[in-house]
């Protein structure tokens, strides 16, 4: 949670869900002049969903708009029908008005958990399969759903909405069509920003195999990108590895190998000759792996170069080869340069070269 808030995106969210609540009230608030009938056709498809009707409509824009008086910007608020907690009659009216204010609320809240998503509780629950925190079998499972709770919602809410909506079927094919579209798109660049954030220059937009990679990685799927490509995913692994989650799949191994599992190797003359070359650059890979924060966008790079090469170059006599392997993987598998190799310190040596993005030198 605190490395989390500490990239910024918890504060971005709430600013997103914040932003669309806002925008949503101005335009009920710009469509207070129109009756149901001279309503854009989405709102009246909008409206049908959450049961508010014509008379729910006229109530809630008779009032008078909520006016900022900083801004001067003005609102239809919902919960304006209800009125100051100390002048609430009780009775019919009461009532009636706080069924419809619900009625526009719910659209508000529902409409916002589209737009910007959260984790659901229908996905968790369905992440954790009843189980117990504390319990073995519990302990396993929160580990295995680790980062898919919210794959699971984007699949339940959108995916939901685009096969068993209400809406006709030319609504909900047009709706499919911006969902994989925006989320391609912002998948793009999400995945162009992670790949400066390693230290490599852009992939090469021009390349049918970015804009799968892109589909798959827009709206939080990820973790499955890289399935196309090799047989290598985000965490280190392969999909089994995705389905145990980076706890059992990374974390225990390799703590195993680095404690336990280290005798078996002392007993032979090759698993001594193979611990003497890997272990440094193990440890220093686990030590990457363990350190809250490292994968922050906007201190990876330094800390990578910084700290974690260093420590290997102090670790691994193979510390060049290591190296040189990654910047040759990085070319053979998507024909990309760094900008900032492994090894060679921080500030890096050059620029990202963004004309790569477009297929430039």
């Amino acid at each position: 949670d605190s490395v989390i808030r500490a990239s910024g995106l918890s504060r971005l969210t709430t600013a997103g869900r914040q932003s669309f609540q806002l925008e949503f009230l101005g335009l009920l608030t710009r469509l207070r002049d129109s009756g149901v009938e001279q309503l854009p056709n989405a709102m009246r498809q909008a409206f049908g969903q959450y049961g508010i009707n014509k008379a729910d409509w006229d109530m809630l824009r008779s009032l008078q708009p909520w006016r900022d008086d900083r801004t001067g910007a003005q609102f239809l608020r919902p919960h304006d029908l209800i009125g100051e907690p100390a002048a609430i009659e009780p009775g019919p009216l009461f009532d009636h008005r706080f069924e419809v204010t619900q009625k526009f609320m719910n659209m508000i809240n529902a409409e916002k958990e589209f737009a910007i998503p959260s984790v659901s509780s229908r996905a968790r629950a369905d992440a954790l399969m009843g189980s117990h925190p504390g319990s073995a079998g519990g302990v396993i499972t929160r580990n295995m759903a680790t980062l898919k709770s919210f794959s699971l919602t984007l699949m339940y809410m959108h995916l939901n909405r685009a096969l068993n909506s209400r809406l006709s079927g030319m609504t909900r094919a047009k709706f499919t069509a911006q969902l994989v579209i925006g989320s391609t798109i912002m998948g793009a660049l999400g995945e162009q920003m992670s790949q400066i954030a390693h230290g490599k220059d852009p992939m090469d937009m021009s390349n049918p195999r970015f804009w799968v990679k892109s589909a798959t990685r827009g709206g939080g799927l990820g973790i499955f990108g890289d399935f196309l490509f090799s047989d290598v995913n985000q965490f280190g692994g392969g999909i089994t590895d995705t389905f145990l989650g980076p706890v059992l799949s990374e974390e225990i191994p390799k703590a195993w190998n680095l404690s336990l599992g280290v005798p078996a190797q002392l007993a032979s003359e090759q698993g001594r000759q193979h611990l003497s070359n890997t272990y440094g650059r193990q440890l220093t890979d686990f030590a990457r792996l363990m350190t809250p924060g490292r994968s922050l966008w906007y201190s990876q790079l330094a800390f990578d170069r910084m700290v974690f090469d260093e420590v290997q170059a102090q670790l691994d006599p193979n510390y060049a080869d290591s190296f040189s392997r990654a910047e040759q993987r990085a070319m053979s598998e998507t024909g990309q340069e760094y900008f900032s190799p492994p090894g060679s310190g921080f500030p890096p040596p050059r620029a990202p070269n963004l004309s790569a993005a477009v297929g430039g030198p």
